[in-house]
Parts: C-alpha cells; sequence; structure tokens
C-alpha cells in the first residue's frame, strides 16, 4: 500500500480544478475562495482538498481525477512482471477506441449509442492506464514520478 505524497495530492487538485474549468468556476461551485483553492493545488501548503470537495467537483466534471488517485494508492500493487501484459492491454483498448470513433464518424454523426459506446471503451483504456500507473508507483524505488 502507497500513500499520496502533498506534491501528489496537490497535482490532484490542481487537474481536478482545472477540469472543473478552472479556479473561477470552481470557486463559484463550492463557495470557496481563491486563497483557499490555491492553499489545495500547492505544495507549500500542509492542506489537501476535502472528500466532500473533491466529490462534488468529480461529480461536476463527471471524472474520478482525485478519487482515482486516492484509490490507486491503496488498491493492491500489481507484480512488475505483468508490465508487458498491461502495456499490451493499454494499446489494445486504445485502438479499440479509435477503431470505434472512426466507425462512429463514417457518416459524419456522433449518436447517443455510439457515444455510449466509445465512452464504454474509453473506461477500459482508463482502467488500463490506471493499472500501469500502479505497477510503476509499486515500483519506484519510493521516488515520486514527476507530475506537473
Amino acid at each position: 500500500m502507497t500513500t499520496l505524497s502533498e506534491r501528489e495530492h496537490a497535482h490532484y487538485a490542481k487537474e481536478l480544478i482545472k477540469a472543473c474549468g478552472g479556479p473561477s468556476e470552481v470557486e463559484r461551485i463550492l463557495g470557496l475562495s481563491a486563497g483557499t483553492l490555491s492553499k489545495y493545488s500547492n505544495v507549500g501548503y500542509d492542506v489537501t482538498m476535502p472528500a466532500k470537495a473533491i466529490n462534488v467537483l468529480e461529480d461536476y466534471c463527471g471524472r474520478q481525477i482525485y478519487s482515482g488517485a486516492l484509490y490507486g494508492a491503496v488498491e493492491p500493487q500489481p507484480a512488475a512482471e505483468n508490465i508487458a501484459e498491461v502495456a499490451c492491454d493499454l494499446t489494445e483498448s486504445a485502438a479499440n477506441v479509435q477503431a470505434a470513433v472512426r466507425k462512429a464518424m463514417s457518416d459524419k454523426r456522433l449518436t447517443q449509442n455510439e457515444v455510449r459506446a466509445i465512452a464504454q471503451l474509453e473506461a477500459k483504456v482508463r482502467e488500463d492506464l490506471a493499472t500501469l500507473d500502479a505497477i510503476l508507483r509499486a515500483h519506484d524505488g519510493g521516488n515520486l514520478r514527476v507530475v506537473s
């Protein structure tokens, strides 16, 4: 089991804020000040985004950016010997998304059924990417991988 570093907490807060339309939109959604949001997304402060705020923002943007990272940090870590298989699965999943988009756009229209089908394939890409990330995180020798 691994925990997120202060830098990673700040990174995921920043990414979540960005995914919701930026600080001014998040201020409106949560009713928080720009200063409070800045504390969540900067390493210099020993303040992490509260679970309630994470929940509201992820519901707003429709993506599990921060909670997914938290979950990945406590999930049992896959063995390094699986990395080749996981990388192949990720590539195959991404190719499936590409093929579905190509097929859906062959008539230059995107139907709701096509959107749902592509979204399901996209979820598999995210799952495979999270598994690859978990392998790398579990085997990085305790060093923090680069996050911006």
